[in-house]
């Protein structure tokens, strides 16, 4: 598993997971957007990279034992919950409830 400051329960794992395919899909679908969707991690990663990175934190997420994270990490999977909330909680208002996930704007 990634190692954060405390240890990660079944859900969140599966949350990142998700965003991570997420993300994936949208720059496979529309490179073109990346640095759009993706504007600190855009600075220091190509589209391919990019996708080759998440499939390795997706490939550790589901490892056992500890991955440590670095600094470009932390800013990707930011911004990849950031858009995975953003798309959960536009499906949420189209259907006229309240939003299920909030991250703050950088």
């Amino acid at each position: 598993m990634l190692r954060f400051a405390s240890e990660l329960d079944i859900i969140f794992t599966k949350i990142l997971d998700d965003s991570f395919d997420q993300s994936i899909f949208l720059i496979k679908d529309s490179p073109e957007d990346f640095e759009d969707d993706f504007p600190l991690s855009s600075r220091c990663f190509s589209t391919e990279l990019v996708i080759n990175v998440f499939k390795d934190l997706q490939k550790y997420n589901a490892k056992k034992g500890l991955w440590f994270l670095n600094d470009y990490h932390y800013v990707l999977i930011y911004e990849s919950l950031k858009i995975f909330c953003d798309s959960r909680n536009q499906i949420v208002a189209d259907l006229k409830g309240e939003p299920v996930y909030i991250i703050d704007h950088y």
